[in-house]
């Protein structure tokens, strides 16, 4: 039996559940950083290529409040090439929690997620990144743009 797939919500309940949607703290739950080659990291000619990849998912944990873990996973290549040696591995998981006055429901998440939570938590993973790339002797890196559909 195939399941149906949920609708998106309309953009007037888009709309109310994120004019109640507030910030209550953001936190760091998890970083991982490897350099793998140092020196290509430095080399001037090196042509590097910053892969990042996010993922997400929520959960309720008292009435009128979220958790949104976001994480946001980077690979530094010497060239766009995908198969191409890594240069150093970078991975960051932010636990965002939200206090929310209307139900927060996994197809307004959906949605949040493809719309707005990159928007509200690519500061912090840029400053993140930075800092840590600092504090591990290699040059820092400078993210890709967000880009929302």
């Amino acid at each position: 039996m195939s399941r149906a797939k949920k609708q998106p919500i309309t953009p007037e309940d888009y709309k109310k559940i994120l004019s109640g949607l507030e910030i209550v703290h953001i936190d760091v739950d998890e970083f991982a950083g490897k350099v793998l080659d140092r020196t290509n990291l430095y080399t001037k000619d090196t042509k590097r290529t910053v892969n990042l990849t996010e993922k997400a998912r929520f959960a309720t944990i008292l009435s009128g409040e979220v958790v949104i873990w976001h994480a946001y996973n980077i690979v530094v290549t010497s060239n766009e090439d995908a198969s191409a040696d890594k240069l150093m591995t970078l991975s960051v998981e932010f636990h965002v929690q939200y206090a929310s006055e209307e139900p927060f429901t996994s197809e307004f998440f959906e949605q949040f997620r493809q719309l707005s939570l990159q928007i509200q938590t690519a500061p912090f993973a840029r400053a993140w990144i930075h800092d840590h790339c600092l504090r591990m002797g290699v040059p820092p890196l400078i993210l890709p743009l967000v880009r929302t559909p």
